[in-house]
């Protein structure tokens, strides 16, 4: 088994690089808008769990605040 010398890059071979570095580079950005996105979900799932508790919470934790009032 013979070691070849690197043969050079014909033009093909390079056009060809050139496209999977596109093809890379657009990857990469729609994996970084997807991640945005995703991140996006998440904090208007918490904002909406926030809300609920609050106001599920809201009027109890004013009802306690007054009766600690009226104790003072």
């Amino acid at each position: 088994m013979a070691i070849s010398a690197k043969k050079k890059p014909t033009q093909e071979d390079t056009v060809m690089e050139k496209l999977f570095t596109k093809m890379f580079v657009k990857a990469s950005e729609a994996a970084r808008g997807q991640t945005m996105t995703e991140y996006a979900l998440i904090l208007s799932a918490v904002a909406v769990v926030v809300f609920v508790a609050y106001k599920t919470m809201g009027s109890d934790i004013n009802t306690l605040l007054i009766a600690i009032d009226g104790q003072l």
